[in-house]
């Protein structure tokens, strides 16, 4: 329980950092990746799985959408990293004996690198902009 409580304020605080630094670009990205986090914490519950999918594609969409319309190249890193993020999906799908804890590791982990890529992009923008 504290690793998740410790990974959600990990997820708030660098979403919030995109939202408030990242211009035009990171208010746009921002709220994709706070869905596609949620959509991987929901994935743990067997009900929404459908819904977390669904949500995926839709992100992904989005992400497609941001890095067409944005002169930086980490859009395109998070737009890559959520079709990982799917391409994980369909795997658990396809394999039906995985096990649950590799699935919602394999699903955390792109989240946090699509943090971690998107925070960085961020900062670099912000460096090379002065």
């Amino acid at each position: 329980m504290p690793i998740q409580i410790a990974l959600l304020a990990l997820i708030a605080a660098a979403c919030t950092y995109i939202y408030f630094i990242g211009q035009q670009t990171g208010r746009r990205a921002a709220p994709l990746i706070c869905i596609s986090a949620g959509a991987s914490l929901g994935a743990a519950m067997a009900s929404y799985w459908l819904v977390c999918i669904a949500l995926d594609m839709m992100c992904l969409f989005g992400f497609v959408v941001v890095a067409g319309k944005c002169a930086g190249k980490w859009p395109i890193y998070c737009a890559g990293l959520q079709l990982a993020k799917l391409t994980t999906h369909i795997a658990a799908w396809i394999i039906s004996d995985v096990s649950a804890f590799v699935y919602l590791a394999l699903l955390e982990l792109w989240v946090l690198l699509m943090l971690a890529f998107a925070v960085y992009g961020i900062w670099a923008d912000r460096r090379l902009a002065r």
